[in-house]
């Protein structure tokens, strides 16, 4: 089957304390990656980290909000400090509709955008990793291609 194809690889998973995130970090851990989990922090985080050492994962937690740029680099230096490297990024978190009709939020266009996970979230976290996979890849900065 799947083997450990990514044996040695690091891998950061966005609004990965539940659901399909860390459903992702779990598979990208049996295939051998080495794991960056990202929430809000709290006890899901915790609770994410914990599933995924008791099966023997490499894992680290990086609290992070990835709306905020800065938390973002942050998030991204962390599995570069810890890993040596960064390979692998999937952008993750957001927020689901159902969440806003649950919590009473009747107007999608007013109420959902200013909570802005799903497109500034995206942006924060590959502009901060961009530059470290190119490096990676390269061996330095190339902006030119």
């Amino acid at each position: 089957m799947a083997g450990k194809a990514l044996e040695g690889k690091v891998a950061l998973i966005t609004g990965s304390s539940r659901g399909i995130g860390l459903a992702t970090a779990h598979e990208l851990a049996r295939r051998g990656a080495r794991i960056v989990l990202n929430g809000r922090g709290g006890e899901r985080l915790d609770n994410a980290l914990k599933s995924l050492e008791s099966q023997g994962a490499e894992v680290i937690a990086a609290p992070a909000d990835v709306t905020d740029p800065d938390a973002c680099r942050a998030m991204i230096d962390k599995a570069v400090d810890t890993f040596g490297r960064f390979d692998i990024l999937v952008n993750n978190a957001g927020l689901s509709m159902r969440v806003l009709h649950r919590t009473g939020h009747r107007n999608p266009e007013r109420d959902y955008f200013p909570h802005r996970a799903p497109p500034d979230g995206l942006i924060n976290s590959n502009q901060n990793a961009s530059p470290i996979n190119k490096q990676q890849i390269w061996g330095g900065f190339r902006w030119d291609l």
